[in-house]
């Protein structure tokens, strides 16, 4: 596949490969059975039938710290606006002193 290529086992091919290897006729293994194929059905229905072959997309490092950058300038100028707010109120609901 190449070196870019990721396995991913999903819930639903765990429980669908297991099925081909228990084959015995006992109650244990029946049991065992019955909560693997629960275990397929559950990964199938929350998460879907997704493939398990998967290619790892080239990340921009550039990209990503601008990112984080911009985040952190967005929040710091929020985090501002709210103090100065907050300060404005502060003094205005102050009394002012009488002498």
């Amino acid at each position: 596949m190449g070196p870019n290529a990721v396995l991913h086992i999903h819930h639903y091919f765990i429980g669908m490969i297991s099925g081909i290897f228990l084959c015995y006729q006992n109650t244990f293994i029946v049991v065992v059975h019955a909560l693997l194929t629960g275990v397929m059905v559950e990964g199938g229905c929350k998460w879907g039938y997704g493939g398990i072959w998967s290619v790892r997309q080239p990340t921009n490092p550039v990209t990503e710290n601008t990112q984080k950058v911009l985040t952190t300038i967005a929040q710091s100028n929020v985090r501002h606006a709210n103090y100065t707010q907050h300060a404005l109120q502060n003094v205005l609901q102050t009394p002012l002193p009488i002498h």
